[in-house]
């Protein structure tokens, strides 16, 4: 295998899938979300052990959030390997971001409660585009 390749294991540790020309495939066939293609291909080109959270496009267009790991492990003939294991946390960003929209609002009213407002109105008078 050359240097550019991604092999994907499966659960059970078998060849999923291998991907030649793996920074091409970043920038060109992944679902990665273009904003986080170039933390991965930064980690890729430095080969530096790293954990990163990226966003990907899902089968039905949503969002999903995951976690990368990333390890460096050099073999006896010297040559240097990264393994990637991946971690979906989408369940937990959607929980998170309800919690914050529950912090903000009022249970029985729905609006904004008074700390979030003063938060809001604070911002708004110190923006340059404030009245």
């Amino acid at each position: 295998m050359d240097e550019d390749t991604l092999v994907v294991y499966n659960n059970k540790f078998h060849i999923e899938k291998t991907i030649a020309g793996y920074m091409d495939y970043i920038d060109n066939k992944s679902k990665i979300h273009p904003e986080d293609r170039e933390k991965i291909k930064q980690i890729y080109k430095e080969a530096k052990e790293a954990t990163v959270e990226i966003r990907e496009f899902g089968e039905d267009g949503d969002i999903k959030h995951s976690v990368l790991e990333f390890t460096k492990i050099v073999n006896e003939d010297g040559k240097l390997t990264l393994i990637g294991s991946t971690r979906d946390i989408t369940e937990q960003r959607k929980q998170e971001k309800k919690l914050k929209e529950r912090a903000r609002k009022d249970s029985l009213t729905g609006l904004y409660n008074q700390v979030y407002g003063k938060k809001m109105y604070q911002q708004i008078s110190e923006s340059e585009e404030a009245f």
